[in-house]
């Protein structure tokens, strides 16, 4: 069988011992430390030299783990097949955002969101008619649960939706032989014992909650609207009360500013007795909005430059050093919401459905009204558009597979170039932070080096 190197390798030449390498393959997600002579007969392939029987052996063993492929077009097949099933696919979970009010007790500086507020706070009958959405997509047969994250503005502002909906929910998938669980995306300050006791038998799986740092750094950017009091002392204690009560996710903005000052965070965090309680530390990153009108906490899916993964590695890096690995798969992609047809949808307070958070203020990005029954000819654009088709054509980029079908994020194409489908290659970010991830992967599997 004819074989070539494929063209989804990492690789890191002399790491972790010289003469060897460490390679990982983003199509096949394999992460592996290859011996000399292993090295020595890719490379042999990929150089065009010639090889023996040894060698052959050796590739065959590598062709295993997707290091090594029939041919291009086979691979690339491979890669279209599963960034369309990614996709396309249907999933046994329905995973919606509903936003229960633009409204925030905090007033935070950068907030993308704080032109937003007139938006109404959702009422029962718009609850109403998101619910009738959400079941219509839950009654295929082959759907097995129900997942929500309640979002804001700041979510319990507006409990009584929370209830409404959670009662609702409850309701049809005891009868329909499903299940139901909320998350919720907050920032913290509302998150009370009672809250949490009030709302755990309705449903409340786990809570995510975004701080911006040390409490001076985080004070400054995320005042309460009313200017009084401190809203990181605030979560702080409220963290303390609940951190046993459900899972809860600490998002770290990843500023500039906040990472010189992250071991002391990490510091206090570890005093209160609340970090190693954590589900997860996660870092998160700050981008500009449309028009520099504001900034937005963001996820890693959503990062494309060098210096956001100079941050996360910052702090990945400190985690690690105190033994406190972030959740998931660092290497792991993830397709962008726009792109995926059984995606994430986003029901706003006043019924207009959006396919990404940060797209809720464009009225031309809706994907529907929750009082339609059809979703609009803008979402069929967006899972249409296979813009990652150009990236496999007309790039030899790695990291296609992990990209997925968004091509890196659209709402930064957006940003950078006033067009959804413009540049949102994530390469710049890509090969600054994979090599330092794939070390740190073979560190906690293997151990130091």
């Amino acid at each position: 069988m004819p074989m070539i190197p494929s063209r989804y390798n990492i690789t890191i030449q002399d790491y972790p011992d010289t003469g060897g390498m460490l390679i990982f393959n983003t199509l096949s997600g394999s992460l592996f430390e290859l011996e000399p002579d292993y090295r020595q007969s890719l490379e042999a392939l990929q150089n065009g030299n010639k090889v023996n029987e040894a060698d052959m052996a050796r590739l065959a063993e590598m062709a295993e783990e997707g290091y090594v492929v029939e041919d291009e077009e086979t691979e690339n097949n491979l890669v279209i097949h599963n960034i369309r099933a990614a996709a396309y696919g249907s999933s046994p979970i329905v995973k919606a955002t509903v936003v229960t009010t633009m409204a925030c007790n905090l007033a935070c500086k950068y907030c993308f969101e704080s032109g937003m507020e007139k938006s109404p706070t959702m009422d029962r009958e718009t609850a109403q008619m998101v619910f009738d959405q959400i079941v219509k997509r839950a009654q295929d047969p082959s759907v097995k649960a129900i997942d929500i994250d309640y979002y804001g503005g700041e979510p319990l502002l507006n409990m009584d939706i929370i209830r409404f909906l959670s009662e609702k929910f409850q309701e049809w998938c005891e009868e329909n032989k499903k299940s139901y669980g909320f998350t919720m995306t907050t920032n913290g300050t509302l998150l009370t014992p009672d809250v949490v006791a009030e709302l755990k038998p309705l449903g409340f799986q786990s809570a995510r909650i975004t701080i911006d740092g040390v409490k001076e750094i985080h004070d400054a950017r995320r005042p309460f609207r009313s200017g009084k009091g401190s809203s990181y002392d605030t979560i702080m204690k409220n963290l303390k009360d609940t951190i046993d009560m459900l899972p809860i996710t600490l998002v770290n903005v990843c500023s500039e500013e906040s990472m010189k000052q992250l071991p002391e965070l990490l510091d206090e965090l570890e005093e209160r007795q609340i970090l190693r309680k954590l589900a997860a530390f996660q870092p998160g990153i700050e981008q500009a909005y449309l028009d520099n009108q504001g900034k937005v906490c963001g996820s890693m899916d959503c990062a494309l430059t060098k210096e956001s993964a100079e941050n996360f590695l910052l702090a990945i890096h400190e985690l690690f050093r105190r033994d406190l690995p972030p959740r998931g798969e660092l290497l792991q992609g993830a397709n962008c919401s726009v792109t995926a047809a059984q995606g994430l949808l986003i029901f706003n307070a006043d019924g207009k459905m959006y396919k990404c958070p940060v797209l809720m203020d464009r009225p031309e990005y809706t994907v529907g009204h929750v009082n339609e029954e059809m979703l609009n000819k803008h979402h069929y654009e967006c899972v249409t558009k296979e813009i990652w088709k150009q990236c496999l054509d007309d790039t030899d980029c790695p990291y296609v597979p992990t990209c997925g079908a968004g091509a890196g994020c659209r709402f930064v194409a957006l940003a950078n170039s006033g067009d959804l489908w413009g540049d949102g290659c994530s390469r710049k970010f890509h090969d600054h932070y994979v090599p330092e991830v794939m070390k740190l992967e073979h560190m906690k599997k293997f151990g130091e080096t």
